[in-house]
This record gives structure tokens, C-alpha cells and sequence, in this order.
């Protein structure tokens, strides 16, 4: 409860590698903001967390989750949690939430521009577990569209399912891998038209200590999304253009520069294709 004093402000945080470090430091911000344990399970106190069939482990923030390779914020939803504190709600008493960087919906789907390097990076964050981004691809040829995101590679919080949807918004390929936390997906065969990726944070299997999952309440975090997509860059005019009298009376010499992405020219006299020699 020591958030915002002006005399006893401070945590100090001791720990001998990163990713301990980072779980108790979480861990310890979270009682200045005035959260307590998160216990049961027969771990009494700490809830140390639990497995999934797949492998994945999970544990609660405010427990002692340093073995499990997802550890989220929690409010008791766990089979056996003695404390079903809703840990988002306390901090929000403090702190304000991030703001959205991108729209969750393909009407307010964030632009991404095609050009030749057929493709993208984008940098976003799942803000709040009700958070979804959306982007905007508008290719002019058939092909393939893939899409990859991975979490933060230090104390990741979000568990990442991705999407790629038509133009009318309906899922034609989804990933949302049963073990690790990043995702990727490919859509082959694709004709010229608008698409969209979607990126969400989510849960592993049904909730609960029987069934070793978790929900997607505190699924959220940074991430980077990339991918490939077809396109055809409208060619460029030649540069450097210019004509002068050929050998004869006839003929006329004309010669430029090739574009950068020209892949040959052809050249008409009036609509009649000319012999080059």
C-alpha cells in the first residue's frame, strides 16, 4: 500500500536471475498497489501454479510462480484459490490502463501499405483481456498472406491467437498453438482483394486446477507481428528518356534508363509494336 507515499515509496527487489527478477518485482508492485497473496491449490499461502496437458505451465503473479512459463495477474479462478481478489480492478484504483494503439474491428483496422517489399512489422500491445488488434492488407495480385507474433521475449504475460479474415471479416486461417505463447498462420491461394490479421491475447484450454488451464483474464502484453503478402509495384517510367535523328530519313533513335523495377520495355510507333535493332 505504498504507491504514491511521499515517505515510504520504495521496493527493492533482490534476485539472482531476470526472470525471477521480473516475477518478484511484479509481485512486489502489486502489494504497493495494495494486492495480497494468491494461495490454495495445497500450496498454502503462494499458489505456485500449475501444468497444462500440453506441457504449459501457469501461475499467479501474486503467488510464487517462478518455475511456470506463463504467469499472469489473476483473480482467484484457479480450482482451490483461497483468494479470489480481482487483481486488474485493484491496480486500475491507481493506475490507468495503456491506450489502445490499434482497432479491434476490420472497420477501424489499422492500414498496412503494400509496396515491393512484400512485407511488414508492426510493434502493438494487448492492452486490457478484452483488447483486439486488427490490420488492413489490400493486395493486387493472388498468392500467399502469412502472418507471425510473438510476446515480448522478457517476462512474457500474452498468449497470442492469430487470425486472418476475408473482406466480410470471416476467418480463413487461425492459429492458437496448445503450448507456446507465439502464433503463426499462411493463407495460400489467395485472389486479389482486401484481408485482415487479427491479433488477440487468450487462454489455454478450459480454467481451473482440474482441467490445467487458464483463462485469458490476464493474457496481455507487447508484441511484434510480421508477415508477407503478394503484390505486383505498378512499374515505373524509364527515366533519362530521349530521341534523335536515326540513319535514315525513316528512323528515329530513342534510348532511356530502365526503372528500378522494370522488367523490360516495349516500344510503339503510333499503336504499331517498333523492331529494335
Amino acid at each position: 500500500n505504498s504507491f504514491g507515499s511521499s515517505v515510504n515509496y520504495m521496493c527493492w527487489v533482490y534476485n539472482s536471475g531476470t526472470k525471477s527478477a521480473g516475477e518478484t518485482g511484479s509481485h512486489e508492485v502489486g502489494h504497493q498497489l495494495g494486492l495480497r497473496h494468491d494461495g490454495g491449490g495445497g500450496d498454502g499461502e503462494y499458489y505456485r501454479g500449475h501444468t497444462h496437458v500440453t506441457g504449459v505451465s501457469w501461475g499467479a503473479i501474486m503467488g510464487a510462480a517462478f518455475s511456470p512459463v506463463v504467469v499472469h495477474w489473476s483473480k482467484g479462478s484457479y480450482t482451490g484459490a483461497n483468494r479470489q481478489e480481482d487483481d486488474l480492478r485493484e491496480i486500475d484504483d491507481y493506475l490507468n490502463y495503456r491506450a489502445d494503439d490499434y482497432g479491434s474491428a476490420t472497420a477501424t483496422a489499422s492500414n498496412i501499405p503494400v509496396d515491393a517489399s512484400q512485407s511488414f512489422t508492426r510493434n502493438g500491445a494487448i492492452t486490457r483481456n478484452t483488447d483486439v488488434d486488427v490490420f488492413r492488407i489490400t493486395t493486387n495480385s493472388s498468392g500467399t498472406i502469412t502472418a507471425a507474433a510473438s510476446p515480448t521475449s522478457r517476462y512474457p504475460n500474452l498468449d497470442i491467437s492469430l487470425e486472418i479474415l476475408n473482406s466480410s471479416g470471416s476467418v480463413i486461417r487461425s492459429d492458437d498453438p496448445q503450448g507456446p505463447l507465439n502464433a503463426s498462420v499462411s493463407a495460400t491461394g489467395l485472389a486479389p482483394g482486401t484481408y485482415y490479421i487479427r491479433v488477440d491475447g487468450v487462454g489455454l484450454g478450459a480454467t481451473g486446477f482440474a482441467e490445467d488451464g487458464y483463462d485469458d483474464y490476464g493474457s496481455m502484453g507487447e508484441y511484434t507481428l510480421t508477415g508477407t503478402y503478394p503484390f505486383i509495384p505498378t512499374p515505373l517510367p524509364p527515366v533519362n528518356l530521349s530521341a534523335s535523328d536515326g540513319t535514315s530519313p525513316d528512323h528515329i533513335r530513342v534510348t532511356w534508363d530502365p526503372s528500378a523495377n522494370s522488367d523490360g520495355y516495349r516500344v510503339y510507333r503510333s499503336t504499331t509494336p517498333s523492331v529494335l535493332g
